[in-house]
C-alpha cells in the first residue's frame, strides 16, 4: 500500500515535468452542477454513457510504462538512501528493497541486480533526454515563426530512436539476467504499478493540450 501511494504521488508531481510524455486530456465541455445523490441505476447509466463517449481504453505503450517505472524507482532509491544517511544511533535499520522483494517474490540478489540495471538505465536516459531538450530548443529557435512547415530535425529523430532503444536494452538486460520466470514476476509488477491505461480520445469535443 505504501508503495502504491508513493507511485501515485510521484506520478502526480511529474505529470507536467521535463520529460515530454504529457498524456492527452479530454473534456466533455459540460458545466459542473450542484452535487445531488444519484440512485444506483442513474450512476450505472452515467458510467455507461461516459464509456460510450470515451471508447475503449488504449493500453499504455511499453516504453512509457518502463520509463515511468525507471523514473520512480530512481527517485525512490535516492529518497531511501537519504533516509539511511540521516539515521541516528539506535534508529531501526531501513531495508530498502523489502517491499519490492515481497511483492515480486524475488531474492535480495535479484533485487540488487534490478536496482543496478535501473540506475544504469536512468543515467543513460537522463543524458539522452538532456540532449533531446537541447536539440528541441535549438530547432524551435532556428524555425521560429514557421514550425509547422519546418523540416524535421534528423538529430531529434536520432535521439528519440536512441531513447526507445535504451529502454528496450534495459528490458532485455533484466530479462536475460533474471530468466523468463522471474522476469515475468518483474514485468507483472511493473505493469501493475505503472502500466495504467490511457483513455482513447473522446469521439466529440476532444481538447488537446
Amino acid at each position: 500500500m505504501r508503495l502504491r501511494l508513493l507511485v501515485a504521488l510521484v506520478a502526480a508531481l511529474s505529470m507536467f515535468g521535463n520529460f515530454g510524455w504529457a498524456q492527452a486530456q479530454a473534456a466533455t465541455g459540460t458545466s459542473p452542477v450542484a452535487a445531488t445523490p444519484l440512485s444506483q441505476s442513474a450512476q450505472e447509466h452515467a458510467r455507461a454513457a461516459q464509456a460510450e463517449r470515451e471508447g475503449p481504453p488504449t493500453p499504455m505503450p511499453v516504453e512509457m510504462t518502463y520509463r515511468s517505472m525507471i523514473q520512480f524507482w530512481t527517485w525512490d532509491h535516492n529518497r531511501i538512501q537519504k533516509e539511511i544517511r540521516e539515521l541516528k544511533p539506535g534508529d531501526e535499520p531501513i531495508d530498502e528493497g523489502r517491499n519490492y522483494r515481497l511483492e515480486m517474490g524475488i531474492t535480495r540478489e535479484q533485487y540488487q541486480f534490478i536496482l543496478d540495471s535501473i540506475l544504469t538505465a536512468s543515467s543513460r536516459l537522463g543524458e539522452n533526454e538532456r540532449q533531446l531538450t537541447v536539440a528541441a530548443r535549438q530547432w524551435r529557435a532556428e524555425n521560429r515563426g514557421h514550425l509547422s512547415s519546418a523540416t524535421p530535425d534528423p538529430e531529434l529523430a536520432r535521439l528519440e530512436r536512441e531513447n526507445t532503444a535504451l529502454i528496450h536494452s534495459f528490458i532485455d538486460t533484466v530479462k536475460n539476467g533474471l530468466g523468463p520466470d522471474d522476469f515475468a514476476k518483474f514485468d507483472r509488477f511493473v505493469n501493475a504499478h505503472w502500466g495504467g491505461q490511457i483513455l482513447a480520445p473522446l469521439k466529440q469535443q476532444t481538447v488537446r493540450p
